[in-house]
């Protein structure tokens, strides 16, 4: 899903390809693979993974990764708001690209 580098007033022009990368949290919970499915023409899938500490919602945490990273036909791009990454990020770290 690669687009032209964009041209925004007063910027300099972004020289790079522009990657894709929907975010899922505003998901259907209830089918998240359905919901994998529609964006599968984005580069990544993006996921917001919170501890319920560094961040108060607790709406994704590592089983729901685990489950995303089976049937997920993207590379998942896993944004780790997290207090203790030494406690909680190793498992990501194999999930999520």
């Amino acid at each position: 899903a690669r687009i032209p580098p964009l041209e925004v007033r007063g910027v300099a022009p972004y020289a790079g390809p522009v990657e894709i990368a929907p975010s899922i949290l505003s998901a259907d919970f209830a089918n998240l693979q359905a919901a994998l499915e529609s964006i599968r023409n984005a580069d990544w899938a993006h996921v917001d993974v919170m501890d319920g500490h560094f961040v108060q919602n607790l709406p994704i945490g590592t089983p729901v990764v685990a489950s995303l990273a089976k049937v997920s036909p993207l590379p998942l791009d896993c944004h780790l708001m997290i207090e203790n990454p030494g406690r909680w990020a190793p498992p990501q770290w194999s999930l999520c690209n």
